[in-house]
């Protein structure tokens, strides 16, 4: 009995060491072999601008939550679909799937099937044709439903005095179809309400010379670009100017908050950046699952309500 307990102790230590051998290179192993996060590229236009400040945080929280590495492409202004869409390919190439602003939707639906025969697509701020099919998700706010509320918040401010007023505004870029919805709405509820538009910009290039030549009483911008520099535009021309826009950068809640804007409509843009990169990575993962098109919601923000605490959590987003 004694000779077989001095065989069978080095026999359990051998065991033993051997086991925890096995233990140590699993381990090793799995350390060594890292799991693949998934990779989305962004592609927007002037992506540095304040105006995707609390879109990016959105994207940032989804990333977050669904283990995924963002690649943001640097870009200022397109010149056109041409330029956007070699930006586009080569921010592309090493990822998983891609999330995109066209900035011009005219005749994107080619581009669009190009594009998403090759990556898992999401579209964001665009509004594409139902001809490009639906082999790609987007996201984008409701810009008739913008449109309308921004005329009826101006209706509402202004009451009966509203029937004397001259209106210009300032309608953002007409090449997106969101823009042309946006205005086309804004200016049937005005119109109808008794207001008077009396000219409107594509563009800001020349908005000091234009209310200079043909000052209004109010002054109305359709996007973030717009309605920073109409603030700048009232400041050199006329304080008594009243401005309405629709705003989502901290500068224009900067300039609400000190009442150089009198009101302004802002879209859940964090909402926007947060689902936009969960329905790609959705696709990426379950290449068979269909794509979804949804709209964000809005709110309107005056210097009253900017810090009510439903405000305050929509403006100013947490990342957890």
């Amino acid at each position: 009995m004694k000779q077989k307990r001095m065989w069978i102790l080095p026999l359990i230590a051998a065991l033993a060491m051997a086991a925890a051998g096995l233990l140590y290179m699993s381990r090793s192993s799995r350390r060594e072999t890292p799991v693949r996060m998934t990779r989305i590229a962004v592609v927007v236009e002037n992506s540095t601008g304040g105006r995707w400040t609390r879109f990016q945080a959105g994207l940032e929280q989804a990333a977050e939550d669904y283990n995924v590495a963002l690649d943001y492409a640097v870009t200022g202004s397109f010149s056109g679909i041409p330029e956007e869409e070699r930006v586009i390919r080569s921010e592309a190439a090493d990822a998983d799937g891609v999330i995109v602003q066209l900035v011009d939707t005219s005749d994107t639906v080619e581009l669009i099937k190009r594009l998403c025969a090759e990556k898992v697509l999401g579209l964001v701020d665009t509004d594409a044709e139902a001809e490009a099919g639906d082999n790609f998700a987007s996201i984008t706010a409701d810009n008739t439903g913008i449109g309308s509320a921004l005329a009826r918040l101006i209706q509402d401010d202004q009451r009966t005095a509203l029937s004397r007023k001259r209106i210009g505004v300032v309608a953002g870029t007409q090449r997106m179809r969101s823009m042309q919805e946006r205005q086309a709405s804004f200016i049937d509820r005005i119109s109808a309400a008794g207001g008077t538009i009396a000219w409107t910009l594509d563009g800001t290039g020349f908005l000091i010379e234009q209310l200079q030549e043909e000052p209004v009483d109010i002054l109305v911008a359709l996007d973030n670009d717009a309605l920073e520099k109409a603030v700048d535009a009232v400041g050199e021309t006329d304080e008594g100017l009243v401005l309405y826009g629709v705003g989502c950068s901290d500068r224009t809640i900067y300039e609400l908050d000190h009442e150089r804007i009198q009101a302004m409509i802002v879209p859940d843009e964090f909402q926007m950046g947060y689902l936009a990169l969960a329905d790609v990575v959705a696709r990426v993962n379950a290449p068979n699952i269909p794509m979804i098109h949804r709209e964000i919601p809005y709110t309107v923000i005056t210097k009253n309500n900017l810090f009510d605490p439903d405000n305050t959590a929509f403006l100013f987003p947490v990342i957890n």
